[in-house]
């Protein structure tokens, strides 16, 4: 079980943005969010490591936790 993030800087009607998510790899499903960048902030690559640095490791953690703990099993009838 590894908790993989990824990143994609997107330029969304003239506002950078990045779309992100979080996903345990034993899951099928992830948290996923938006971040728009402010006209005084620069990224840098990697991206993940931009995003992850701007969120905090707080935040970061409990992402990271709440991903793992998504029960995506399927319902039941």
């Amino acid at each position: 079980m590894a908790i993989t993030w990824t990143a994609k800087l997107k330029d969304i009607s003239g506002n950078e943005q990045i779309h992100w998510t979080v996903k345990d790899s034993s899951k099928t499903m992830g948290i996923s969010g938006c971040r728009t960048i402010n006209d005084d902030e620069t990224t840098t690559e990697p991206i993940v490591d931009w995003l992850k640095t701007k969120l905090g490791s707080d935040l970061c953690t409990e992402y990271e936790e709440e991903a793992a703990e998504i029960d995506d099993t399927p319902p039941t009838m």
